[in-house]
């Protein structure tokens, strides 16, 4: 019998669930604190969130094509039965099923995740040719007069729990063929027949905690994980290295990374972390990785378990920043710059096609100049599109606010981006003229005024573009006088900008700038006439261009730790040694200028608040697969930065819709599956470079406060508890501290995922 395997209810790459990989999923760590948060939590909402991060198994049918679509499932030849709402589980089991497991046919029985529920798999009959008549045959045999009644159609998931929510399972679940004779209604009215194209049966394997065997292939072949194709053992060659650099040495270089080999007590969680980052380079095989870590003395068959729960997890489009730093290390300079250009040009191959003035400014550009260029440019261009708000995902209404970074080493072509940017601010500076001369004229009024002469109110003209350098109080100033409309500022080197706000001047600017990106209020109050005082909405948009050098000094770790640098959307200019001369290729200028200008006065006239909801939804969901992909392997750095990065890669994609309806009526304006595309990659983009500029420092920092803090209670104290402990327990191995020292300390146990809660004050070790 086959059927799927989903990492979440949301996955669209569903697998055959094989007998490891079942396996592994209900013996992961991360199930286990998933089912226990769902236990403890009183808020019904929450608790349907908490499910939906756990894995699934569509028992009643397999999906070839990855995809939980009813028309597209093959039944399996397996029906479940949902008991809802019941005080006492066990007693169902021990008194209605356990004597009659073999004459009704059944296969697996279980808790469901709140403990509240049963479920029960079992084969289908061949009388019956629906999902429904065969739950209501098993509900009838075993008396039970409510069951769920919805979850009869093929595609319907059942959420996989802990090993010991399980009371029973039959490992022949996996190699028997369909039962005889079974037909099942599949998708939309197609009957299906035995599939005939089981796998070859020898050989049996005990099956845990159960005493039940299970029969294994004899074939020499293995199950792929995560879209990989079944492949024979004998013939490929092992996996060594990845791009010359041995595998060992990679993993070896991570754990060093990550405070050495783990010591008991957090074997477990930092050999699971290793192989879900060690699975992007070693093309998702458990085999590999297992023979590639280090087994820290665990039993061999544990440290396999745990690489195949990783290659198991959610999967990213990037390999993880921590991971790329470490070869990044191992490799030589020539070797880094040749990765660096294959890293820009997946995100170049991946740009849908890109509408009005941001196709021109690309075109003729080579491709490294491609995504800083476009980065550059999005802050000029929300500049423009100043009178647009737009509902976020979450509800609220935002501006189009953000900063841009462009970095790169001497000589790489930052260049490019500033004589694109050149072309697209020309209608600003132009516009600006008249309130500069405005400005000019009431200076020189006032220096030749004659004494007591009384001169006209000060002209608050709005001037849209200033320098990179400006002053505080200057800034204030153009701020209180733009009307709310967004200002901008284009700067050739970063490190100016930081040169000229000495002196305590850039902590004040810096707040500034944190506060442009959510549009925050920002001011000063003087008493003197002479001083510039009142309070404005900063609405205030930058580029500039600077060396990694420049970027470290201007963002330093405690800025990884106060948002800075989350708020910023960095791009890399790739510097390639020893590269020749590189030629732009010729376009008709008059035609490009024309329609920049064009796509200037499209942004300009755009107004009003804009609801995206294709767009709201595409980046919520990009938002959690990054929290997932977080959470399964405790990655605090992309926790950290995703969020922002969602804000930024939206922003985005507002530019580009505005750009691509420019000739679509109010009520003909589309989201476009290209917009939608955008959006994501300028959000993969700008979080690959925040946690690549920024991870280690972020990462170290935040180890260095918790060793400070945590490392003598998490190995001298933690090491001294049983395997289950209490408060009081706690309380006898540390003396000298109080209650409140007591309880953080377990905190923060918590938050390593070092225990979980059992009952109250009472705990057991994860690992």
């Amino acid at each position: 019998m086959k059927f799927s395997y989903f990492s979440s209810v949301k996955s669209n790459s569903g697998i055959e669930c094989t007998h490891d990989i079942l396996l592994s999923a209900t013996g992961s760590t991360t199930t286990a604190v998933l089912c226990n948060s769902i236990l403890r939590c009183t808020d019904a909402n929450e608790r349907g969130l908490l499910k939906k991060r756990l894995p699934i198994v569509t028992w009643q049918a397999y999906f070839p094509n990855g995809r939980r679509k009813n028309d597209e499932a093959q039944p399996s030849g397996l029906f479940m039965l949902d008991i809802d709402h019941v005080d006492e589980p066990n007693k169902i089991y021990y008194t209605k099923i356990t004597s009659r497991i073999d004459e009704l046919g059944i296969m697996v029985v279980h808790k469901t995740p709140s403990t509240k529920g049963l479920r029960i798999v079992a084969k289908c009959r061949p009388e019956f040719s629906t999902i429904a008549e065969n739950q209501q045959w098993l509900a009838a045999q075993l008396g039970l007069e409510e069951f769920d009644e919805a979850c009869n159609d093929l595609a319907r998931a059942s959420y996989i729990v802990p090993e010991d929510y399980f009371y029973y399972r039959d490992g022949k679940i996996f190699t028997d063929p369909m039962p005889e004779g079974v037909s099942i209604v599949a998708g939309k009215g197609q009957r299906t027949t035995e599939n005939g194209q089981q796998r070859a049966v020898a050989g049996s394997m005990e099956l845990r905690n159960h005493g039940i065997t299970e029969a294994m292939p004899d074939n020499g072949q293995q199950s792929g994980f995560i879209g990989q194709q079944t492949t024979s053992i004998g013939q490929q060659t092992a996996q060594q290295d990845y791009k010359g650099i041995p595998l060992s040495d990679i993993a070896q270089k991570w754990l060093d990374n990550h405070g050495g080999m783990p010591k008991v007590g957090e074997r477990n969680t930092m050999l699971y972390q290793l192989a879900s980052r060690m699975k992007y380079i070693t093309d998702f095989n458990p085999r590999t990785i297992c023979d590639t870590i280090p087994h820290c003395d665990l039993p061999d068959d544990e440290v396999m378990a745990l690489c195949q729960s990783a290659c198991n997890g959610v999967r990213g489009s990037k390999i993880p920043w921590d991971l790329s730093i470490v070869i990044k290390t191992l490799q030589t300079a020539e070797q880094n710059d040749d990765d660096k250009m294959e890293v820009n040009n997946s995100f170049v191959g991946e740009l849908p096609p890109l509408p009005i003035g941001l196709a021109d400014s690309v075109k003729a550009l080579p491709s490294k100049a491609v995504m800083p260029v476009l980065c550059g440019l999005m802050p000029l261009c929300m500049t423009y599109a100043t009178n647009v708000r737009y509902i976020y995902s979450d509800g609220a209404t935002h501006r189009l606010n953000t900063m841009a970074v462009i970095y790169g080493e001497q000589g790489s072509g930052k260049s490019l981006v500033k004589d694109e940017i050149d072309l697209w601010l020309s209608p600003m500076l132009i516009a600006d003229q008249g309130a500069r001369a405005d400005e000019v004229a009431y200076k020189e009024m006032k220096k030749s005024r004659k004494a007591n002469e009384k001169l006209p109110p000060e002209p608050k003209v709005p001037i849209r573009y200033v320098p990179l350098t400006i002053s505080c109080s200057a800034l204030l100033k153009r701020l209180i006088n733009s009307n709310g409309k967004h200002i901008y500022s284009f700067g050739e080197e970063l490190d100016t900008m930081r040169k000229s706000n000495k002196a305590g001047a850039w902590s004040e600017k810096s707040d500034c700038y944190r506060l442009a990106f959510d549009n925050g209020k920002w001011g000063q109050d003087y008493i003197s006439d002479n001083s510039v005082a009142g309070l404005a909405a900063v609405t205030y948009n930058f580029s500039v261009l600077g060396t990694p050098g420049a970027v470290h000094k201007c963002f330093p770790a405690n800025d990884a730790e106060n948002g800075m640098c989350s708020r910023i959307l960095f791009a890399e200019m790739i510097h390639n040694p020893f590269e020749y001369m590189s030629r732009k290729e010729k376009v008709d200028k008059t035609e490009k200028i024309e329609n920049i200008n064009r796509a200037v006065e499209l942004l300009q006239e755009s107004y009003g608040d804009i609801e995206l909801p294709r767009l709201a939804k595409k980046m919520e969901r990009w938002c959690n697969d990054r929290a997932d992909e977080a959470r399964i392997a405790n990655d605090s750095v992309t926790d950290t930065f995703r969020k922002r990065s969602a804000i930024i890669g939206f922003r985005c994609a507002v530019v580009y819709y505005l750009l691509e309806n420019a000739d679509n009526a109010d009520d003909n304006k589309v989201e476009s599956d290209n917009m939608l595309k955008f959006a994501e990659l300028m959000a993969d983009y700008c979080l690959y470079h925040q946690c690549k500029l920024f991870g280690e420092e972020f990462l170290n920092k935040r180890l260095s406060e918790r060793r400070a803090y945590n490392v003598k209670p998490r190995i001298k104290y933690f090491e001294q508890l049983k395997e289950t402990f209490t408060f009081e327990d706690v309380r006898k191995v540390r003396t000298d501290a109080n209650t409140g020292a007591l309880r953080t300390m377990i905190s923060r146990w918590k938050q390593d995922g070092l225990i979980e809660e059992i009952a109250k004050n009472h705990w057991r070790k994860m690992a």
